[in-house]
């Protein structure tokens, strides 16, 4: 089996749902999984260490290992079939480990809060694992290193402008709209209509942080991220 570590939540810009991106620790290759909304506002909560006003469900489950004195040892997605990944959470209960079936989704959301290691079989790899390093026609895959990072660097940002306190909800709607059209080039480099967009969008994007205080978060997330976004997407 394979380490596995959560690389980003991004959105699908095909089927507007969210997937996590899991890759392996020696950045050889990754897995893309399509979750849902509440799955993925779990996992951003738990990997920048959130905590609500009371325990979400992945929070209880959590807490109530611990108090039971069950401790999770670790995660294993090993299936997939007809486009949907199968994973067991593996239980320990005295000298016996229990192996509990669950949604890839939800074993992570719990590995997150536990400090547990995510595992994929070889065999799950084989089936649905994309090298980091691959080549390929296809520009979806092809250059999948920038891929994987540009959806890490604009997953960042898109956060940073839907927990702004200094936008309006009719700023923070279409920013997001123009992250939106960032993530569009990141999957189709070569679409000359789409870079066009982009570059309009970067433009909105600036003139939205040129009203905002310097010293704002967002404004301080939109200088360290973009010149990285701008070199990744050749814009």
């Amino acid at each position: 089996m394979i380490e596995m570590q959560v690389a980003s939540v991004a959105l699908d810009i095909i089927t507007k749902n969210p997937r996590v991106l899991l890759k392996d620790i020696s950045d050889n290759y990754f897995i893309s999984i399509e979750i849902g909304q509440k799955e993925a506002q779990s996992i951003i909560a738990a990997i920048h260490n959130q905590h609500g006003p009371r325990p979400m469900t992945h929070d209880l489950f959590a807490n109530l290992l611990k108090a039971c004195k069950l401790p999770l040892k670790g995660v294993i997605i090993h299936g997939l079939e007809e486009n949907t990944f199968y994973a067991h959470l593996c239980v320990q209960q005295g000298e016996i480990t229990h192996e509990i079936d669950s949604r890839p989704s939800d074993a992570i959301a719990l590995a997150l809060r536990t400090h547990t290691p995510i595992w994929a079989t070889e065999n799950l790899l084989r089936l649905a694992a994309i090298p980091i390093d691959e080549t390929s026609e296809n520009p979806e895959l092809s250059n999948s290193k920038t891929v994987l990072r540009s959806a890490q660097l604009l997953q960042q940002l898109k956060e940073a402008i839907s927990t702004s306190v200094d936008l309006s909800d009719t700023d923070k709607f279409e920013a997001l709209e123009q992250i939106d059209t960032l993530i569009q080039i990141v999957s189709h480099p070569k679409d000359e209509n789409l870079k066009k967009n982009a570059k309009t969008a970067i433009k909105i994007l600036l003139g939205t942080v040129a009203i905002i205080p310097p010293k704002a978060k967002v404004v301080e997330a939109y200088k360290k991220l973009m010149p990285e976004i701008l070199s990744l997407l050749s814009l």
